[in-house]
């Protein structure tokens, strides 16, 4: 049937062109053929909401005030992702970000009284869910790629640490309309 047709095998980044009578009949040819990019980006990103965000926020140390009178302790194992404020077709409609809300509970230490704790259920952060098509809705609009999200419109805060070791904060104010 494809006695002379070939067939392109990408591996390594590298397109070969391969005879299709090279390949026997029990060959299956589908799995030469490019992979499911958009599952294995799915994957990753179920990957992250299961696993690895509760891996970042193990890396996570006390967050220690400036006086050492307070400590903030976050606890991974108690981490919960909340449903979706509305539906994907809804967030579209209203010009929202499809995203789930990250809690865990956090421990407040007082320092100069160690019997004084407070625990509560902390709100971490908005997580943008990834759409069946492999895109995330931030806004009303769709993005695809990563680096278009951390441009959203925003207040973006930064420390830095300048040549002479002093310490200052930056903020970045990205609007939502104009440049």
């Amino acid at each position: 049937m494809f006695k002379n047709s070939q067939i392109y095998i990408l591996t390594y980044n590298l397109i070969r062109v391969i005879p299709l009578p090279m390949l026997n009949s029990k060959t299956n040819v589908y799995k030469y053929l490019l992979p499911n990019l958009l599952e294995t980006q799915r994957k990753s990103f179920c990957w992250f909401l299961e696993l690895g965000f509760m891996q970042e926020l193990d890396n996570f140390f006390n967050i220690r005030d400036d006086r050492d009178e307070l400590e903030l302790k976050l606890f991974s194992k108690f981490l919960t992702i909340r449903q979706p404020r509305y539906a994907l077709s809804e967030a579209i409609r209203r010009d929202n970000t499809y995203s789930v809300q990250a809690y865990t509970r956090g421990q407040l230490i007082y320092l100069n009284d160690l019997n004084q704790t407070t625990d509560k259920e902390i709100l971490i952060c908005d997580i943008p869910l990834m759409t069946n098509e492999g895109t995330f809705l931030v806004n009303g609009v769709k993005r695809s790629i990563i680096s278009q999200i951390v441009r959203s419109p925003g207040i973006y805060y930064k420390t830095e640490i300048d040549k002479q070791r002093v310490l200052y904060y930056t903020a970045v104010l990205i609007s939502n309309r104009g440049a």
